[in-house]
């Protein structure tokens, strides 16, 4: 668990005991905090970091259904078995934002676009959002005039071509 920040260090602690994270090394660690999340058949999950376990890989952002919970075990869609109480790096599996959307097809899409994001929003973030629905999409905002105008300006980011 993160403690403090002290100086130029970042303090961590567990079970009593306390070590020093100089930021200067900060490629070479992550901090995470492990909770417990309640699971049951047919929850939707998110992995949210690339993890391989006994030969299966899940990626970032990978979406999966659980199937069956049993004798310490997760049973996901695709046939995975994971061991029940290992660290998964998951989260549910219900919303996920536009960036991690990307690759990702569903039969209904639902888009919130509140005015507070619109510094976020331009084209290309705008059409991976709207076409992820197979069969339908709902967009929702608090300004369809403002929305409209935020989405027709193009990305900063660019593309080269060799």
């Amino acid at each position: 668990m993160v403690l403090r920040r002290q100086e130029e260090a970042v303090i961590l602690g567990k079970d009593g005991v306390e070590k020093q994270l100089p930021p200067d090394e900060a490629p070479e660690f992550s901090v995470f905090e492990r909770k417990q999340i309640a699971l049951s058949i047919g929850d939707g999950i998110r992995f949210t970091k690339n993890v391989k376990r006994r030969g299966q890989k899940f990626f970032n952002n990978e979406l999966r259904t659980v199937i069956g919970i049993d004798e310490g075990r997760i049973i996901f869609d695709k046939g995975e078995m994971l061991r029940n109480g290992s660290a998964l790096h998951i989260d549910q599996g219900i919303a996920v934002t536009s960036h991690a959307s990307q690759a990702k097809t569903v039969d209904q899409a639902i888009v919130s676009v509140p005015v507070r994001s619109f510094s976020q929003a331009n084209e290309a973030q705008f059409y991976v959002s709207m076409s992820r629905g197979r069969c339908g999409m709902l967009i929702f905002t608090d300004s369809k005039v403002a929305l409209r105008e935020a989405v027709t300006r193009r990305s900063r980011r660019r593309c080269y071509i060799f």
